[in-house]
Formats: structure tokens, C-alpha cells, sequence
């Protein structure tokens, strides 16, 4: 049995060998790969697993999968990151399906060689873990923690709401090791030549843009800070400024190479600010919590950053530590006081652009910049960041490194100090997972399983080029987007940020006018009947209900007959039952897409 004793008392060449930074990545590599499969198991790093992407209740998520479906059976464009299958007919970058344009790219250029069925986002998410325990570790490594404190700390990085929150909900955004490597190039700059240092900050803030624009303005913000304070401090002006432009240069031409300059013609520009931090939810559990109640007021989940019961303690008692060693604290400050300054000064413009242009705490409005008469032009622009509350991560993730760094020095006997973290840990592990990380596959099942896709899947011949959606639902576009694409044919709708304003509209209007496509299948939701004129179909169409859903075709397109449980209409039924439902008013309005502000 090994005695913790002992390990407080490691030999010189055994001290030698752990004071490596390869053996700090390695170890939190591994403590990541664990964490992972102990919440997410293997089935969702399965490649052709893609079943529980399309049947997620989260649209962002099976979104993010067609994103990068449509845009791998879409020909290459210029820039490399466009695409006009969805939503057609309007260009769209795979940017704005947030479908992590670096790795969609990657994987189309080996499209050919990979099955029909395929998903990197459990892979991804593996590869966060890894990353974000490797960095923190090289963190703590860089402030001169010990190998078995760092070890013990990397979980609470990893743990935490602000990444398991985005695992397979908003999945770019658990990318934020990013941001933690940004700190580590802060901290290594005096060691790196000015080509060194070019090259890394070029490569992370360009390889930000190319996963998620809050990322890549977080990563920058912290390349600016990193810049200005080796332009006055260090006086590295020259180099500072060749540091920057190369980072701007860079960034910008990978966020044209991945379609981000897209005009914003015909394109829903969601509202900003309408997702704000609230300072209070840095303790109020909201829906994170295994074991406290929320404090009830008005919250967005945008604002995911509860710190977690054994956290909240760890930084009350990292509060005490400073307040009794605030003697030798001063001088360190005054030596370093630049620093500090502009840590402080950087750390309040993040909480300030967090809070957006209506700021809150506890849900109260404390005032609004923005009034009752905005600016659309101007709104449209920022609402590219519209949830501001994710501006507070780089602040949130200082504090937890500046908590462990206290808590590692304050508390000198090792042994004590696992005493202390390793029951947090599981204690972090118990109150967070089961609430916050949700959505990874609960089993592994290959290909995909609908109604639809099964009855159509080799129904139609490959004249078959569009797949009209007649929906304003987007919860309702998985089954659609799945089989428009397995199929080669573009699709009407999206649920992009950046989605189109008029395709659906613009096919009911083809519709009313009877001017119907022969290469267009017209899929119509029982519900959205009202906003069909009614009409006998020409004798050359064809008409299947297929589980509530209304298949609209020219026969040419029909290779053989659809399976179960489809059933051909009568012309003359369909009719009927759409003068049945019919609403002339509602067809009169634009169907409502989602513009407001």
C-alpha cells in the first residue's frame, strides 16, 4: 500500500523526471481522456454514430451536423468555407452553421474516404478535454506549482459548467482551452524570440476564428493585453506591433477563407444584446446544481458560469489566505504593479462588454443604452455577438487559475492538500455532471434511424436536386436535413445564425402561384396547411403522407414506390383537405421568421 507520506517525499531523480513539462501534459491528458469517458463513454467518439446528433431536442445540435453534411456534398467555392445547399438558393459558410469550420474543412477535403455517415463533435469534445487539461497543467507547471498539486487542480478546469455546458449543445464553444493557451503565451513571452512568439499568437488567433468568433475576440482581446504590455512595459515596440498586425492579417484571411464576409443581404441577423452575464450567477446554481435550489429571477443559460459549491470555497479561502499574508502580498504587487494594472483595467472592459448595452445584476436592469428606438443597422452588425455573457470566460478562467495558484502556495504540506481537493473534487464531479453535461450518445447506433428517410430513402431518382420545407419550426428541419443531404439535394431552411429570411416564404408564394419545380420535392407539416392556397395538383404530380408529413413530387422523380407506412393521396382528398384548413389571412402574411431585436 503506498503511503501519501511518501509522496510528499519523492526522490531527486523521481522530482527530476515530474518537473518535465512533458510529464504535466501527459498526466492531464490522461486525467481529460478519463473525465471524458466517466461522463460521455465511448459511443459518442464512434465516427458513424451520428443518431443521437439528429435526434437531439437541442436544434443547435443536429444543426451543427447538417451544417457540416450540406457543406461536405457542396462543391468547392471560393472562398473554400462557402456553400449554397443550405439554405439554397442563398450562399452560406459553414461558419454560421457553427459546424467547427477548421475540422469541417479538413474533413471534406477526405469526404471521399469516409463513410456516408459521419461526425467529428464527439471527437472534438474528446480532444477539449485533453486540451484544456494539458493547458491548465502547463499553467500551473509555468507559476511553479508541483506536479501532484497541478494534478489535482486540472479536474476543476475540466469540471466545470462553462465547458460542459457547450459539449453537445453549443459545441465550438468548449474550445476554450484556447483561452487558456493564451494565458500561457502570456506568460511565456519572455522566454520566446519575436518569431516565436508571432507565429504562435498568428496560429492560435486564426485557428480561433476558424472554430468560433467569440473565441477567436477572447483569444484576441488577450493577444492586445499581451501586446500593449510588451509595447510600454518591456519596450518590445517593434516586435509588439508586428505581433499584432500578424495576428489581424491572419486571423482576418482565415475568417475570409472560411466565408465569414458574406453580405448580410437576405440573412436573419438575431437580436443583441439580448444574452447578458449577470454577476450573480457566478453562485446561483440556475439548472447547474445537483443540490441547490436557483435563485429564482430571470436568467439566460448564456450566462453559464456557476463556480459550484467546493470552487465558491475554494475562493472564500483563497480570500483568507491573501488577507493574512496581505504583508508579503504588497511588495509582490508594487513590484509588479503594471501588471496588475493592466490585468484589473483588462479584466473590467471583459465585465463591462459582458454585461452588454442593458446590464443587470440578479436580473434588475440597471440601465439601457440601447432605448426603445435601436439603431437596426447598427444592432444587425453586433448582433454577430449578440450573447455577451460569454466576453466574462477569459475573467472567469483568471480567477480560477489566480485560486489554485493561492490555494497551492497557502497550503505547504502536500498531504493536506489532497486531503482537501480530492474529496472536492468528487464533490465538483456529483454536484455539476449530472445536471450540466447532457447530450452525449447513450449508446451506439451507425447511420440514421426516421420515418421519412426509411418510406423516401430509395424512392427518388437522382434528377430529384431540391427539398422544399415548407416549416418555420426548426425543430422540425433534422429529419429534412438528413435526408435532403444523404440524398445530394439542397435544402430551403437552416437554423444558422446567420439563416435566410425568405426561402420558405418564397416557396410558398411558387406554391399559391402554382409554379411548381420538376427537380423540387415539397415536404408539407400537416400544421402548415393554413398557409397553402388550396389547388388540385396537375395530373404529373404525385402526393404521399408520410407520419403527418405531405410529400409533394413530379413522378418523373419517383424511382420505385415508398415504403411503410407512406400512403398515397387522391388530387381531389388533398384539395379538400386543404380548403378544410385554409386560412386566408394568414396566407396573406410573410410567415415569421425570427428578425426581432
Amino acid at each position: 500500500m503506498i503511503r501519501l507520506v511518501s509522496l510528499s517525499e519523492p526522490s531527486e531523480k523521481t522530482r527530476e523526471f515530474f518537473s518535465r513539462k512533458r510529464a504535466y501534459a501527459f498526466t492531464a491528458a490522461l486525467i481529460g481522456a478519463v473525465i471524458f469517458l466517466l461522463i460521455y463513454g465511448f459511443s459518442s467518439l464512434w465516427p458513424t454514430n451520428v443518431s443521437f446528433l439528429y435526434n437531439s431536442t437541442d436544434a443547435d445540435v443536429f444543426n451543427h451536423q447538417l451544417g457540416f453534411d450540406f457543406y461536405r456534398i457542396s462543391p468547392w467555392q471560393n472562398p473554400i468555407g462557402v456553400q449554397s445547399y443550405y439554405p439554397y438558393p442563398y450562399e452560406s459558410s459553414v461558419i454560421f452553421s457553427d459546424s467547427i469550420p477548421l475540422l469541417a474543412i479538413f474533413f471534406k477535403l477526405i469526404s471521399p474516404i469516409l463513410p456516408e455517415f459521419f461526425q467529428y463533435f464527439g471527437i472534438w469534445i474528446f480532444l477539449c478535454f485533453i486540451l484544456q487539461g494539458v493547458a491548465a497543467s502547463l499553467i500551473l507547471r509555468k507559476l511553479g506549482i508541483g506536479y501532484i498539486k497541478t494534478m489535482f487542480c486540472v479536474p476543476f478546469f475540466i469540471i466545470n459548467v462553462p465547458v460542459l455546458f457547450r459539449c453537445f449543445h453549443h459545441s465550438a464553444l468548449a474550445g476554450q482551452w484556447l483561452i487558456l493557451f493564451a494565458f500561457l503565451l502570456i506568460l511565456c513571452e519572455s522566454e520566446m524570440s519575436a518569431r516565436k512568439r508571432t507565429i504562435l499568437w498568428a496560429l492560435l488567433c486564426s485557428g480561433a476564428i476558424l472554430i468560433h468568433g467569440y473565441l477567436f475576440f477572447m483569444c484576441g482581446f488577450l493577444m492586445s493585453f499581451s501586446c500593449f504590455y510588451q509595447f510600454f512595459k518591456n519596450r518590445k515596440r517593434i516586435s509588439s506591433l508586428i505581433v499584432f498586425f500578424a495576428c489581424v492579417v491572419f486571423s482576418l484571411l482565415a475568417y475570409w477563407l472560411g466565408g465569414g464576409f458574406l453580405p448580410h443581404e437576405n440573412v436573419i441577423m438575431r437580436g443583441f444584446p439580448g444574452l447578458l452575464f449577470d454577476p450573480v450567477d457566478l453562485i446561483n446554481p440556475l439548472i447547474f446544481s445537483s443540490f441547490l435550489p436557483r435563485i429564482d429571477y430571470l436568467y439566460s443559460t448564456e450566462s453559464a458560469v456557476y463556480w459550484g459549491i467546493a470552487f465558491t470555497a475554494f475562493f472564500i479561502l483563497a480570500i483568507v489566505f491573501l488577507v493574512l499574508n496581505r504583508r508579503k502580498l504588497k511588495p509582490f504587487v508594487e513590484k509588479h504593479r503594471f501588471f496588475f494594472f493592466l490585468t484589473l483595467a483588462a479584466s473590467v472592459v471583459l465585465f463591462i462588454l459582458s454585461e452588454g448595452m442593458r446590464p443587470r445584476i440578479a436580473g434588475q436592469m440597471l440601465f439601457d443604452l440601447i432605448g426603445s428606438h435601436p439603431d437596426m443597422e447598427l444592432l444587425a452588425i453586433l448582433s454577430t455577438f449578440r450573447a455577451t455573457a460569454r466576453f466574462i470566460l477569459p475573467v472567469w478562467y483568471l480567477v480560477q487559475v489566480a485560486v489554485f495558484y493561492i490555494l497551492c502556495k497557502g497550503i505547504r504540506s502536500q498531504r493536506i492538500f489532497i486531503y482537501i481537493l480530492m474529496p472536492a473534487i468528487i464533490l465538483q464531479y456529483v454536484e455539476i455532471v449530472p445536471r450540466t453535461a447532457k447530450g452525449g450518445a447513450d449508446s451506439l447506433v451507425s447511420g440514421y434511424t426516421d420515418s421519412f428517410y426509411e418510406s423516401f430513402d430509395t424512392a427518388f431518382t437522382s434528377e430529384a436536386k431540391r427539398f422544399a420545407f415548407i416549416t418555420t419550426n426548426y425543430e422540425n428541419i433534422a429529419p429534412a436535413g438528413v435526408f435532403a443531404s444523404h440524398h445530394g439535394m439542397k435544402l430551403n431552411t437552416s437554423k444558422a445564425c446567420r439563416g435566410p429570411k425568405n426561402s420558405v416564404q418564397a416557396d410558398i408564394n411558387d406554391w399559391n402561384a402554382g409554379k411548381l419545380a420538376d427537380d423540387t420535392i415539397y415536404v408539407i407539416p400537416a400544421g402548415y396547411i393554413v398557409f397553402l392556397k388550396p389547388q388540385l395538383l396537375p395530373e404529373d404530380y404525385l402526393a404521399y403522407n408520410c407520419d403527418n408529413l405531405i410529400c409533394v413530387f413530379h413522378k418523373d422523380l419517383l424511382k420505385e414506390t415508398p415504403g411503410s407506412p407512406s400512403e398515397l393521396l387522391d388530387h381531389e382528398n388533398l384539395y379538400q383537405v386543404m380548403q378544410e384548413y385554409y386560412d386566408p389571412e394568414l396566407a396573406a402574411t410573410p410567415i415569421p421568421t425570427f428578425e426581432e431585436f
